[in-house]
């Protein structure tokens, strides 16, 4: 729980920075990728050696398609990287779907209905919402199917 609410607070303050900057800053994402490498290497059950597989998938992917379309920066990849480093690979791909679809009800929402052409939007506000609605989506389905659950 722990990694998941400093999760949650770095991805806010690098939102921050997306909104007002368009840029995500490397060191606050090279110092959280070093706690998490640091907290996993401790012994903590929270993160999870397999992690690292993700981390090294997730990043190749969406490296390639920042590299091919040019729709997606590397300060995106560099937090979908540490996304998959704390989750696992189904909501990893669960939070991506998710954080496009609300990408395209921005620009839809600022293109048709407000009449203000967007030709970028901050990527990362999109992940963080996806991120805590998914993390918000596994609490409340995890505790409805334990409930009455002797374990």
């Amino acid at each position: 729980m722990f990694i998941k609410v400093s999760c949650i607070l770095v991805l806010c303050i690098l939102s921050y920075w997306d909104i007002k900057y368009y840029i995500v800053p490397n060191t606050i994402v090279l110092s959280f990728a070093v706690f998490l490498v640091s907290y996993s290497i401790s012994g903590s059950s929270e993160v999870v050696y397999f992690n690292y597989i993700n981390v090294i998938f997730f990043g190749s992917l969406f490296g390639l398609i920042s590299f091919l379309t040019h729709g997606l920066g590397m300060g995106d990849v560099k937090v979908l990287g540490l996304i998959a480093f704390v989750e696992d690979f189904l909501s990893v791909c669960l939070i991506g779907i998710s954080a496009s679809l609300i990408g395209i009800l921005i620009l839809v929402t600022h293109n048709v209905v407000l009449n203000k052409k967007l030709k970028k939007i901050p990527f990362v506000p999109c992940l963080t919402v996806a991120f805590f609605a998914t993390e918000l989506l596994k609490v409340i389905f995890i505790c409805k199917t334990n409930v009455g659950s002797p374990y």
